[in-house]
């Protein structure tokens, strides 16, 4: 891991999102470290007397309350150290939120991804650089697994690498508590819905 907890020479020119595994909540803060860090060298400026890269990184995302606070908190020695602001916009409404900046011609340097259709969608419509040209591969490939990489790619194209996974949409349940009550295992919607 390079400094701030991105991988080491993993980035070159990118505004990226994510890592490459599940993550509990502390390490998602850190994930977000990292990734501004890698989103830095698209948006910071120079600034030779000092070391500092310096400019704003805009990010876009849901956190507020206690995860904006942790957030702010891990954010405070990277603005320090770099010089870098962060101009953070919180919204519950990601999607559309997203897709309304895009439409308008200013779009977040850094967001948390919206649902996989928005991503299609925008990414087939051109609203979103790809990172295949932006990342150093032997450096992804060396640092993130290759079905997380796969993860964020459509068509074939790398738009986005991702901090962590849910489980959405799984319905789980205890087969002995179905047993003991003679319930039978639903095999279609319908049968579940009954």
């Amino acid at each position: 891991m390079g400094s701030g907890g991105a991988p080491a020479g993993l980035c070159r020119d990118v505004r990226c999102r994510g890592g490459r595994r599940p993550m509990g909540r502390q390490s998602r803060i850190l994930a977000a470290m990292a990734i501004v860090i890698l989103g830095v060298t698209a948006c910071g400026t120079s600034n030779q007397a000092s070391g500092k890269i310096g400019g704003t990184v805009h990010i876009l995302g849901t956190w507020t309350g206690a995860e904006k606070d942790s957030f702010d908190a891990v954010m405070k020695p990277f603005t320090d150290q770099t010089g870098v602001k962060i101009s953070f916009e919180a919204t519950r409404d990601l999607d559309a939120i997203l897709q309304t900046k895009i439409a308008a011609g200013n779009p977040p340097d850094v967001t948390g991804a919206p649902g996989i259709g928005t991503l299609i969608k925008l990414a087939r419509a051109g609203k979103l650089p790809t990172l295949d040209d932006k990342l150093d591969v032997s450096q992804l490939n060396a640092n993130y697994g290759a079905d997380w990489i796969n993860l964020g790619k459509i068509d074939g194209k790398l738009y986005t690498l991702y901090a962590w996974a849910s489980l959405k949409g799984l319905i789980w349940y205890d087969p002995k508590a179905f047993a003991a009550k003679g319930y039978q295992i639903p095999k279609t919607w319908d049968d579940l819905m009954a």
